[in-house]
């Protein structure tokens, strides 16, 4: 159940629909298990009540995950950068390579590297 309008009718909840079932192409074996489903209908007041308290903090939320969504990929290139340029400092060979599409995950670079062998006087 999910509050609706909280602002102009508090404590109003609507049911939301359920979730999808799990396909029937998979066996009963290789099926998540599914959870029971809880009644919070005892506890609907209290849930919407509750929901309406914290909606003011959820535009505080909202800009947060805005600005991680945004620096989160200067920051990883930046952390990779600087261990990249400490193994070149130290008599190693070293380059960054990306594993996957970076849409995936900013952590999508590996670090490879391996010592220099000395040199031959």
């Amino acid at each position: 159940r999910a509050c609706s309008d909280t602002t102009a009718n508090a404590g109003t909840c609507t049911t939301s629909p359920s979730p999808p079932s799990p396909s029937s192409a998979l066996s009963s074996h290789q099926r998540a298990p599914i959870l029971e489903p809880v009644d919070v209908l005892p506890h609907r007041d209290l849930l919407c009540h509750s929901f309406a308290l914290l909606e003011p903090q959820m535009k505080w939320l909202k800009i947060a995950l805005a600005l991680q969504i945004s620096f989160q990929p200067l920051v990883e290139y930046l952390l990779v950068l600087d261990r990249l340029l400490y193994l070149l400092e130290h008599d190693t060979t070293a380059a960054a390579v990306s594993l996957f599409d970076d849409v995936i995950s900013p952590r999508h670079i590996a670090l490879v590297a391996w010592k220099r062998p000395p040199p031959h006087h």
